[in-house]
């Protein structure tokens, strides 16, 4: 994140506003150095209708009200980019449909991961950001999962990436947590530049603001891990043939039976992405292919109250490069927590440990930290 004259940097945001809100101290220091900048919208954030009916009072919404909405959005990125120091060209969108970009990834939409792979290559970038996957918005946790495939179909895995999370409940790991401090003076302007989102501010004004900091927060990528004590996918291991994964509900007095179990499986000839609708007990279910509705296979769920352990076969699929898992439950709109990438390899923690781990946490492993924080000057 020290920038010059020969840096790129791109930057992928799902909607308008998400630059401002996540980086906009970074965008600032980018632009003082001289360095190269694009930033990249998944949509033009025009399937946002509360915020419409209140600004333009108009309940019924229809096709024309959002096309005018998302156009009024995409004047209000640029220039909120033009407050952070770039001008409006830098700014290009992919105008996908807002709030569906987890189908897009469910699909397993080939064309779209052509197209952001192509855009990467153009770029040629030194630096890519971009939305983290434990971030609670679908759109925004989606999105991180398009452009690993991407990542992945066009072989730019070398291209150092650093995630953003506009949304989180604290249901993330901290590894890899990277502080980068802002200036009073890039305090002000990131405050400026917010508020050019003026479609946003008559409801969301001061959760806006609260993005205002003294240092904006990133992730590094770094390796699977099978236990994360802060992720309701506490714990989640390949042992044979065989996907092992222990659930948990934060509320005692919850129950699995109305949540869903979604698998995202990348295998050596083929995507796999299949939903397990979870028992209130204990029982033999069939999973289903996500989109179709077909029958899959069958997996063993045990329910312990508020905990859950599921044992998913796996060996019709050969050779698996990545596994992504996300509990989805009942909610209004945002994710209780984003997409866990459990591994694929062997790793160090033992299959056997997580039970006992998990019946013990404490409310320090909830909120645990790492012991030190890099600090990008």
């Amino acid at each position: 994140m020290k920038f010059d004259s020969s840096s790129r940097l791109l930057l992928f945001a799902p909607h308008p506003d998400d630059e401002s809100l996540a980086a906009g101290g970074l965008l600032q220091k980018a632009a003082a150095a001289g360095a190269n900048v694009r930033v990249i919208f998944a949509t033009n954030g025009d399937d946002n209708p509360w915020p419409l009916r209140v600004v333009e009072r108009q309940w019924k919404i229809e096709a024309h009200h959002r096309l005018l909405w998302g156009m009024r959005r995409m004047h209000e990125a640029r220039e909120a980019l033009q407050v952070l120091g770039h001008p409006p060209a830098c700014a290009d969108f992919l105008q996908l449909p807002d709030q569906r970009l987890t189908e897009y990834f469910l699909q397993s939409d080939q064309q779209l991961i052509d197209r952001l792979a192509r855009v990467i290559a153009e770029a040629q970038p030194t630096l890519i950001v971009a939305p983290s996957a434990f971030d609670t918005h679908p759109d925004h946790n989606a999105f991180h999962l398009l452009l690993n495939r991407a990542v992945d179909a066009g072989g730019l895995h070398a291209i150092p990436r650093l995630f953003y999370s506009v949304h989180q409940r604290h249901y993330h790991a901290n590894y890899g947590r990277v502080v980068l401090p802002l200036t009073v003076e890039e305090e002000e302007t990131k405050r400026r530049a917010i508020l050019c989102h003026e479609s946003q501010m008559a409801l969301s004004r001061r959760r806006f603001l609260r993005h205002v900091l003294p240092h904006e927060e990133f992730w590094r990528a770094l390796p699977a891990r099978d236990v994360d004590l802060l992720h309701p996918v506490s714990y989640g291991h390949v042992d044979k043939a065989t996907l092992r994964l222990r659930l948990r509900r934060r509320i005692r007095s919850a129950t699995f039976a109305r949540c869903t179990l979604l698998v995202a499986i990348e295998s050596v000839t083929a995507s796999h992405r299949w939903a397990l609708r979870l028992p209130a007990f204990s029982k033999q279910i069939e999973f289903e292919d996500a989109l179709s509705g077909m029958k899959m296979g069958s997996a063993r769920v045990r329910i312990h109250g508020t905990q859950a352990e599921v044992d998913l076969p796996l060996d019709s699929l050969g050779e698996i490069r990545s596994l992504h898992t996300k509990l989805e439950q009942p909610t209004l709109f945002y994710d209780h927590a984003g997409w866990r990438e459990i591994p694929t390899t062997k790793v160090a923690v033992a299959a056997s440990a997580p039970r006992r781990v998990l019946e013990s946490v404490t409310t320090r492993s909830r909120r645990m930290l790492p012991a030190t924080v890099p600090v990008v000057r």
